[in-house]
């Protein structure tokens, strides 16, 4: 089959806005598997069932929570299986690592235990980040074709904090970057301007060019986000705490934020815009969709 488009290179030739753009998770169950991937990776691998099973029926119960398949170019399995758990929350987000011999130990862990910060599960704290990048090319093409470059360029800067992963959402914003433990969605990543992203993120600040949204928030909040930092100049990750936001009409919202340093409040009126033109939805769809920006139509602070 030839390859007739790749789709991120037509969303980037249609200036498609990256805000707001983030996938919605707080919490991520990352699981080691070397396998070769299908476009749905978790559900078609060879791990046993009973443990699919298992995940499935917490990913079920837990709101805002999904599985990705990770790997590694390190050798991290022959020495083990990495498993995480992620907390991807606003404030006090964490990451507990796992290592197992077989997948079905995975099974005696108490997930609810680790996902209410037990004590029991505070030594398998991690204290450096993790970065994803998703190279899921049976999903979508780009993310293998744009993905393995910039995963290169990852591992020889941070070595082993960095993972393939399988979908994360958003295959015409490859190569695709989410930052752990925050949870921070970056795209249209190059080996040439990866190094900027993880220096700023390293620093404790988001590099506003290609940032997609924050998981925890949902997109209209990561509208709001992206347009405060833009005004203020503001980047620091700990330098706003979301409050709350209210609808107002049919496109259009209200998104409170507080500053931390100041106390300050702010309100941003968000509005959303469907564009005329439309693009495919992956480089594996025919169906088509428009383009959607959020504009700032006012931001006023008390």
């Amino acid at each position: 089959m030839i390859q007739e488009y790749f789709c991120s290179l037509l969303s980037a030739q249609a200036q498609e806005s990256l805000h707001a753009t983030a996938s919605h998770g707080e919490v991520w169950f990352l699981l080691e598997n070397h396998g070769i991937w299908e476009g749905k990776a978790f559900e078609q691998s060879d791990i046993p069932g009973a443990l699919k099973n298992h995940l499935s029926a917490v990913v079920r119960a837990t709101p805002g929570s999904r599985v990705l398949m990770i790997k590694s170019g390190h050798g991290r399995m022959a020495s083990g299986i990495s498993f995480f758990i992620v907390h991807s929350r606003e404030t006090s987000s964490a990451i507990y690592e796992f290592t197992v011999q077989r997948y079905e130990e995975i099974l005696d862990l108490d997930i609810q235990a680790v996902l209410d910060d037990s004590e029991l599960y505070r030594p398998s704290l991690r204290k450096e980040p993790l970065y994803l990048i998703c190279t899921n090319g049976k999903r979508d093409p780009c993310c293998a074709k744009f993905g393995m470059p910039v995963y290169a360029a990852i591992l020889a800067q941070v070595g082993s904090q960095v993972w393939q992963s399988s979908h994360v959402g958003g295959h015409r914003f490859a190569a695709n970057l989410v930052c752990f433990p925050h949870g921070l969605y970056f795209g249209r990543l190059t080996p040439g301007n990866v190094k900027q992203v993880l220096d700023r993120y390293q620093q404790g600040k988001i590099h506003l060019e290609f940032y997609r949204g924050r998981a925890c928030y949902p997109e209209e909040v990561q509208a709001a986000e992206y347009h405060l930092r833009r005004e203020t100049g503001e980047l620091g990750l700990e330098a706003f705490t979301f409050q709350d936001f209210e609808q107002q009409g049919e496109d259009t919202w209200l998104v409170r934020f507080r500053e931390a340093a100041s106390g300050r409040q702010h309100q941003l009126h968000i509005q959303r815009e469907l564009s005329n033109l439309e693009l495919p939805q992956s480089c594996l769809k025919a169906e088509t969709s428009p383009l959607v920006t959020y504009h700032l139509l006012q931001h006023s602070s008390t």
